[in-house]
């Protein structure tokens, strides 16, 4: 869980970045506003993965229940 999460993070990073010079840098008006919305997705995205990774590093703490726990 930990490994992809931490993917995920770092991939939207990648990603931001490449569609941040893109909108940046662009010139012609509807691949600009195509990256800018693109850019938007990204983030948002983005921002769920960053929550998941830290939800993960939170439930892989020594201590804490996770969903693997035996409730039984």
């Amino acid at each position: 869980d930990q490994a992809y999460a931490d993917a995920m993070v770092k991939g939207h990073e990648k990603a931001m970045h490449k569609f941040e010079d893109a909108s940046a840098t662009l010139q012609d008006e509807e691949l600009k506003k195509y990256a800018d919305r693109g850019l938007r997705a990204i983030r948002s995205h983005y921002e769920m993965a960053q929550k998941l990774q830290s939800e993960v590093e939170t439930n892989s703490m020594p201590g804490t229940m996770t969903n693997s726990s035996s409730n039984m």
